[in-house]
């Protein structure tokens, strides 16, 4: 005997090949709030209420051969001794989905109002499920998403602070500026006023012995101007305030390290977690990366000159965001394109994996990606030759031509 398994928001029903008849029913009890609470059950379990009564029922009821729509299901009926076939969508189910008023009619099913019943079921359902994705990993790599964007902003707006910092604190010490190239450690010389420069206060502040001696030696022969304590507080306080803005970045990118050991492992074990969680950003969350082949991952962060490229018929690019991955980055230029393909291939079994799977995988795969990186230095050591272009052809012919006129030897005038 042929049946048709078909769960409603009401309960589930086995229904014989015709559709008309009802073999078995089960109604979900409870209020709205329990019966989405079995649903959700459902849908992230497969696992059916009252299952070892729907197994004895079918083989009472002689079911030889049972038809399901949700593969997720699929296990409770293991030991049912039925052939289960999985048909997705089918006619039946269908046909009862059109009209499942009809059908509480016949099993006498208390819901009164199905249209009212059924609004709520769902706007419960979307308030549960909506929780449970902000407390799960989809809702983790949503924070890491708003983290690295975090660390970005923080990166351009201290760019440009220093930049006005070095032009303020300028105005006293002019020389210190092509002197001191990194920020924060310009910042930490910035928050001290000239006639400060010791080599006790600069070592208090974090400068290595050598800096500081240098520097005290710059500053006594500066020829900034002097400023009074009420005019250098100003500037004291901004450089105070742009070293605060270094210590966030750096405790939001340890937050961002520890969230990447959590939500993506095995890309953080490739990439680093901050270059990571930019590929997750980019991607739209770590499900969504998952679901991108190979050749999108590498070229992430690259879209205008995707888009530049297919329009204008120049050159596509050979690699994005993943550019800033060491390897990718300090290769050889004609070994790049080559070396951030590799790379892509990996993310993406890395990406699916920690989407789907969780296994920590990333120690073999960077492995295979270092042996192949090996392999394409040794392969082209040396730079390919460039090819000529037609035009560029078409002018060396010009020019031959023009040679062998010049060569040809003028005839001779008949008397």
């Amino acid at each position: 005997m042929k049946g048709y398994f078909i769960n409603t928001s009401v309960g589930y029903f086995v229904l014989d090949e015709t559709g008309e008849k009802i073999l078995i029913s089960h109604l979900y009890s409870g209020n709205a709030e329990e019966i989405a609470e079995i649903h959700i059950a459902i849908e992230q379990k497969g696992v059916l209420p009252a299952r070892d009564e729907l197994v004895e029922n079918l083989k009472k009821a002689g079911i030889s051969r049972l038809i399901v729509e949700d593969a997720r299901i699929l296990k409770n009926f293991k030991d049912s001794g039925s052939e289960i076939i999985l048909e997705s969508p089918n006619a039946i189910g269908k046909k009862i989905r059109d009209d499942i008023p009809a059908l509480l009619a016949i099993v006498e099913c208390p819901v009164e109002d199905f249209q009212d019943f059924l609004r709520n079921l769902n706007f419960v359902m979307t308030r549960k499920k909506i929780k449970i994705t902000a407390e799960g990993i989809e809702g983790k790599d949503r924070l890491i998403i708003q983290s690295i964007e975090t660390i970005d902003q923080l990166d351009k707006s201290i760019n440009i602070l220093v930049s006005r910092l070095r032009e303020w604190y300028g105005l006293h010490f002019p020389e210190l500026d092509k002197k001191v190239s990194n920020h924060l450690r310009y910042v930490k010389f910035a928050r001290l006023k000239r006639s400060n420069f010791t080599e006790k206060n600069l070592r208090e502040i974090g400068i290595s012995e050598q800096t500081a001696i240098k520097a005290a030696e710059l500053a006594a022969k500066s020829m900034g101007s002097e400023m009074s304590d009420f005019d250098f507080s100003a500037i004291q306080d901004f450089a105070s305030v742009i070293q605060g803005l270094y210590s966030f970045r750096s405790s939001l990118a340890q937050y961002v390290e520890e969230l990447m050991k959590i939500v993506a492992p095995n890309i953080n074990g490739i990439v680093g977690p901050l270059l990571g969680a930019r590929l997750i950003a980019l991607g739209g969350g770590l499900n969504h990366l998952a679901t991108k082949p190979s050749s999108t991952m590498q070229i992430l962060g690259a879209e205008r000159a995707l888009f530049r490229s297919l329009k204008t018929g120049a050159k596509p690019p050979k690699h994005g965001i993943i550019f800033q991955w060491e390897p990718v980055h300090s290769a050889k230029w004609w070994l790049r394109g080559k070396i951030a393909r590799a790379l892509a291939s990996k993310l993406t079994i890395a990406a699916r994996v920690d989407a789907y799977s969780g296994e920590y995988i990333a120690d073999n795969l960077l492995s295979d990606i270092k042996a192949h990186i090996k392999t394409l230095e040794d392969k082209y050591g040396e730079p390919p030759k460039k090819k000529k272009t037609v035009k560029k052809e078409r002018k060396d012919k010009k020019k031959k031509k023009r040679r062998r006129k010049k060569r040809r030897k003028p005839k001779e005038e008949k008397a």
